[in-house]
């Protein structure tokens, strides 16, 4: 009840400030300069999709972090399985983007295919590719314990680490 709650509220109270906005708002955080849009070509610059990507995996390796502590009574079963299942959804993000996309690409240089940094990631690419090398290092780490259990707590948190990274 709380978030909608909120969702609403935020909504009513920031309408007033709609006059003060400029448009097109920022999209990201120069460190020289401050708030920049478009992001700033060359310059350290954090984009706020990275953020809410970024918060969005931490919320939920925190949350499956518990749940698998209230099975196992152990903490950090999945520290190693984040650091390798996080960078390769990326990575399978953007392979599937590319090939989803190949006729933008062919006509580009060869190197583009890698520019993460000028959008484009898959969510179901993302999520496929995590989820099977999640499962894999899981298997090869961590051999005492169950995957079913380890698949039944990750899985489905993993739609919430997409809405909020699409947020």
């Amino acid at each position: 009840i709380s978030i909608p709650t909120l969702l609403v509220m935020f909504f009513v109270f920031t309408n007033g400030f709609a006059a003060y906005w400029t448009y097109p708002l920022p999209n990201g955080i120069s460190l020289e300069t401050g708030f920049v849009t478009p992001l700033s070509q060359g310059k350290p610059t954090i984009a706020f999709y990275a953020l809410a990507i970024l918060s969005g995996a931490l919320f939920v390796y925190f949350l499956c972090d518990h749940r698998m502590y209230k099975q196992y009574g152990k903490h950090g079963l999945l520290e190693s399985t984040f650091f390798v299942a996080f960078p390769a959804g990326i990575i399978g993000a953007r392979i599937f983007y590319v090939i989803g996309e190949w006729q933008d690409f062919v006509h580009r240089e060869w190197w583009s295919i890698f520019a993460i940094w000028e959008g484009g990631l898959t969510i179901l690419g993302g999520a496929i590719t995590g989820i099977v090398i999640g499962v894999l290092w899981f298997m090869w780490k961590n051999k005492g314990y169950s995957i079913w259990v380890a698949v039944d707590v990750i899985v489905p948190t993993i739609l919430i680490a997409q809405a909020i990274g699409r947020w």
